[in-house]
């Protein structure tokens, strides 16, 4: 259902931001759902069973199965929008590592679309803890009012669900070797069919395309896999044997969010629902400290694997550094042994051999450490008796 908040750099659902009730009764226009008072539903009068498939070359076009839409939203940094999210990392890993492409094949039947009323009020919770935050900036405490807003980005998401496609999904990503795939538009036919070949072959379609499973291209296609995930979105857990048909005759009471709309949290912070409150602020600073830049190309020297946001510098001048080293000085204080101590604790900068840093860097100081050391030397003296006879210990 839409009215939650949504974490729109990990694509995770969050705490209620706009309240729901049941108290009128309300039902989807079949009967078949109760709904909230506040929310209604688009019934697709014709099931779309929709099959297709694709070939995602770079990570960077990689897009979510299930939040599509509102990661597209382009209010805040759009640029790196689910790229914290588990499929991202995961299929940038299988790229990146193995040298390979993503081919996706999915099912999807839509049932309804929910959309939240326009005029619905704010969850209690949230709301209280929004009067909290205007509470501490009527009273000029504004480092504590920042501090709880981040937290309320960090209970609630950077974004409220406005709409949510309800229906089931099921689908298939390959990994395959990025020397598989050719340029041409004859062989990238042909890898997607074979995609498609595959994947028909898992859930029992019968068709023309599947025909041809043995065929000497899907071969090749099957040869040149590096990983492969079947997933279940909604619908009958997928196993192996089903077929599509016991998929799909078991949407109808299994349904979950195939796609979501939705707008920043803080546009519904506005003089209608709370006046005091205009807070946009927390939600960019959590863009902005997430905001990794650096190279995303991976034919690149410069490539920097945890980047999300590329800022020009893959094609720079290569440089297995990003930093001009590390040493480490030492200075003895007091005693007779601080040289043994200093030889254990210094250390040379790798890239110059020395003390010091490379010509165009300028040494930052990290931090200071005091170590204490204890040594004892044994001491010669003149034992004496009656000042008489003495000898050396």
């Amino acid at each position: 259902l839409p009215g939650g908040g949504w974490d729109n750099l990990r694509n995770l659902d969050m705490g209620r931001v706009i309240n729901l009730g049941y108290s009128l009764c309300k039902t989807t226009e079949d009967g078949s759902y109760i709904i909230p008072d506040e929310i209604f539903t688009i019934p697709r009068k014709q099931s779309n069973l929709d099959i297709n498939s694709e070939i995602i070359e770079s990570w960077k076009d990689y897009q979510s199965i299930t939040s599509a839409s509102i990661n597209l939203e382009l209010s805040l940094f759009s640029a790196i929008n689910g790229k914290f999210s588990y499929d991202f990392h995961r299929t940038k890993t299988h790229q990146v590592k193995d040298r390979a492409v993503t081919t996706r094949v999915q099912v999807r039947n839509l049932v309804y679309t929910a959309k939240i009323d326009p005029g619905a009020v704010l969850d209690k919770s949230f709301k209280k803890q929004l009067l909290l935050i205007a509470s501490h900036l009527e009273n000029n405490q504004t480092r504590m009012a920042d501090f709880l807003a981040e937290v309320l980005v960090l209970n609630y998401g950077t974004h409220t669900i406005t709409s949510v496609d309800a229906g089931a999904s099921l689908v298939q990503e390959d990994q395959i070797k990025a020397t598989f795939l050719k340029d041409s538009l004859a062989t990238r036919t042909a890898v997607t069919t074979s995609a498609g070949v595959a994947f028909h072959s898992i859930i029992g379609v019968k068709n023309e395309e599947s025909l041809d499973v043995s065929s000497g291209f899907t071969k090749q296609y099957m040869e040149n896999r590096t990983n492969s995930r079947v997933e279940s979105i909604g619908g009958t857990p997928f196993y192996p044997g089903i077929t599509l048909k016991t998929w799909q005759e078991g949407i109808r009471n299994q349904l979950v969010a195939l796609d979501r709309s939705g707008l920043p949290l803080y546009f519904f912070i506005n003089p209608g629902t709370l006046p005091e409150l205009p807070t946009p602020g927390p939600p960019r600073r959590y863009y902005t400290f997430n905001t990794y830049l650096g190279c995303t190309d991976a034919t690149s020297p410069n490539f920097n694997f945890h980047a999300n946001a590329d800022d020009g510098s893959c094609e720079g001048a290569m440089t297995n550094f990003t930093f001009g080293g590390v040493f480490q000085e030492c200075a003895g204080l007091a005693g007779p042994d601080t040289s043994a101590l200093c030889r254990e604790l210094e250390q040379r900068n790798p890239l110059t051999g020395a003390f010091s840093c490379p010509p165009t860097y300028t040494p930052v100081l990290l931090g200071v450490q005091e170590r204490e050391e204890g040594h004892s030397h044994l001491e010669c003296h003149d034992k004496c008796t009656l000042r008489i006879f003495c000898h050396r210990e």
